[in-house]
């Protein structure tokens, strides 16, 4: 049908105008006579209120029940990592019971943890949302909290918008958001790994100890001549005792202690400073005083002449058994002095000493680090028996720690009086001669193990070396000439001298080191019990090796223990500002997007939702103008725009 065509249609009839006009003043009428109705609008807010006092009824767990599943969730991790790691404090690695590792196991209950609270966290600022605009807010305001509730960009956002202090509870939440993107590092310096000693009992280690210590030749034939291995350790510590090569000892993890003291039959020394005692009668000569010291060389003055003689050692042939020597030391031609208080024999140019040398019984704790052995002496003792058989010296020594009751009444009952802090008896040893040699008896009252003891034959090789064979019984001359400087003498007493640059705490030095020589050679060496002696003697220690331990850096929890709180706390507050907020009571979307897709916003202007916004920064400076309260509305609960002044 073309277009004209309408336009030949003719116009109704009258008669059908005044049939309509009828109609609708008979429906007038009609609606006249029906009872009044409330309003659409009405009948929607008393049904929404009548919802609202329903859902008020409904407990909290039905609404939050997966938030509170997750916070006790976490709660129960977070006590099983602390308890699940607190036994392994200090323990090996090797002791970790799970297949998984210790790190992989933090890693994991971090992240349930974290999982957990931030699920309640989220759900929570998504909740505040809706809380937030129970007045007009800005629209943007909702992207802040929808962000918030996704990470940490979201919740610095949300921050600037709380920045006045306006809301406690949602600053809260985003404040946590950003905590809990920080439990990974935290939760990974929670445990860490490092090198470590541990025990280790099915390693034993065992250190020489000498009950009998052995100094002898080992050729019947020069059964008084000092056996010659022993020269060398003595050499070497009178010039560097650290240099000494260490006693006998087994550790085969290379890290051992022997921490409780153990004891070894040796020689001690003691050096005395005599300097003042000397007389000095001119540039040239000068001579001992007749001094009243303990031990003196009877042999008259001791001259030493400025040009020759530098340092002279007389050693006295002592008969008795204590001390086995004592040496007169005196020096001249010191030089570099540097304050008197610090080197008064170099200030004074000379100085003079009287060691003894003795036997005694040491007592030590040791320690093997990296295969190094290092001992701690801890004290000394010269108490010894000095009983005379045969023309025979034999000198013992009993530990009387070491004894049990059944010894000590033996002993007591013998006669020696044991006080309460006798550490060592003077005990007489039983023996008797055979080919040449000296056989302990062992059915003495008290065990091999407690006695110490050193004989005749050990004394006598050491006077002849200290005495007789110019080993100290010596001195160390100079010469000058036009041929140059010469120095003569013992070497190891040239290199004491050192030019000059001696001290009395040189000289001291020196002769412990001789005597730790000794000891550590009588240590490796003991005399065995065929052959008269106890036989060797070795003292239990403890092994350590390395490893690598757990240790727990607790400090950390307390991040993992702030946090989980404050979630506690936050999920608290949230749930008591969606309670106390009436007209959002029951309308719990949290972090829904349900509730927009289904009402959107209630514009006043009806255009404004067909306005031509089609990017994101348009549409964020539109919303930030646009002022919108979630209220009920006439098709449920919805944003409404708002006026605000």
């Amino acid at each position: 049908m073309s277009s004209h065509d309408f336009d030949q249609i003719s116009p109704q009839p009258s008669s059908y105008s005044s049939l309509m006009r009828e109609h609708e003043k008979q429906a007038e009428i009609h609606l006249s006579q029906l009872p009044e109705q409330e309003p659409e609008w009405e009948k929607v807010q008393a049904t929404n209120e009548k919802k609202s006092i329903k859902a008020h009824s409904l407990s909290t767990f039905s609404r939050w029940w997966p938030e509170l599943l997750s916070c006790i969730f976490a709660i129960g991790v977070f006590l099983g990592l602390i308890l699940g790691l607190r036994p392994y404090q200090g323990k090996v690695l090797s002791s970790w019971p799970l297949m998984i590792t210790i790190n992989t196991f933090v890693a994991i209950c971090t992240l349930l943890i974290k999982v957990s609270l931030a699920l309640i966290v989220s759900n929570g600022i998504g909740q505040l949302k809706w809380v937030w605009y129970r007045k007009p807010r800005p629209l943007w305001d909702l992207q802040q909290y929808d962000s918030a509730s996704r990470g940490v960009v979201g919740s610095l956002g949300l921050l600037w918008t709380h920045r006045n202090g306006r809301r406690l509870v949602p600053v809260l939440g985003a404040i946590l958001t950003i905590i809990l993107t920080l439990v990974d590092p935290f939760g990974q310096a929670l445990v860490q790994l490092e090198d470590c000693t541990v025990v280790d009992p099915s390693v034993r280690s065992t250190i020489a100890t000498a009950h009998h210590a052995n100094l002898l030749d080992p050729d019947p034939a020069n059964v008084h001549t000092l056996n010659g291995g022993a020269m060398g350790p003595m050499m070497i510590g009178m010039l560097n005792e650290s240099l000494i090569p260490p006693v006998a000892f087994n550790c085969p993890t290379g890290n051992c202690t022997y921490p409780n003291p153990y004891h070894s039959s040796g020689f001690c020394s003691k050096c005395t400073d005599v300097s003042d005692q000397v007389v000095k009668t001119n540039e040239s000569t000068w001579y001992w005083k007749a001094a009243n010291i303990t031990l003196s060389v009877n042999t008259g003055s001791q001259y030493v002449s400025g040009n020759s003689g530098v340092l002279k050692l007389v050693a006295e042939n002592i008969p008795s058994a204590s001390p086995v020597a004592s040496v007169q030391i005196m020096a001249s031609q010191l030089t570099q002095c540097k304050d008197n208080s610090t080197t008064p024999w170099r200030c004074r140019t000379y100085g003079a000493a009287v060691c003894e040398i003795n036997p005694c019984v040491i007592s030590y704790t040791g320690e093997v680090k990296i295969g190094t052995l290092k001992e701690e002496v801890l004290n000394t003792s010269e108490v010894w028996s000095s009983g005379d058989e045969n023309d025979n010296k034999y000198m013992g020594s009993v530990d009387v720690s070491c004894t049990n009751t059944t010894e000590r009444n033996a002993l007591q009952h013998a006669g020696f009086h044991i006080g309460p802090d006798t550490q060592w008896l003077a005990y007489n040893v039983s023996y008797y001669r055979q080919n040449n040699s000296y056989i302990v008896v062992n059915d003495s009252i008290v065990r091999p193990e407690c006695v110490y003891m050193i004989d005749e034959q050990q004394l006598g090789a050491m006077s002849a070396l200290l005495y007789n064979d110019a080993f100290i019984n010596t001195d160390v001359s100079t010469l000058v000439s036009p041929a140059g400087y010469f120095l003569y003498g013992e070497i190891q007493w040239q290199a004491i001298w050192n030019r000059g640059v001696l001290e009395f705490a040189d000289v001291q030095r020196a002769f412990d080191g001789l005597v730790k020589g000794m000891t550590t050679f009588g240590r490796s060496n003991p005399i065995d019990a065929s052959e008269g002696g106890i036989g060797d003697s070795f003292w239990n220690g403890t092994s350590y090796r390395n490893t690598t331990c757990i240790r727990i850096q607790w400090q950390w929890i307390s991040y993992l223990a702030t946090a989980s709180f404050g979630v506690i706390v936050f999920f608290i507050g949230a749930i008591i500002m969606t309670r106390a907020t009436l007209e959002v009571n029951g309308q719990d979307y949290k972090t829904s997007i349900l509730p927009l897709m289904f009402h959107g916003i209630s514009f006043r202007d009806p255009e404004a939702s067909f306005k031509d916004l089609w990017f994101m920064d348009e549409m964020a400076a539109a919303a930030d103008k646009l002022h919108v309260q979630f209220e009920a509305a006439g098709r449920g609960w919805q944003f409404v725009e708002k006026k605000v002044d």
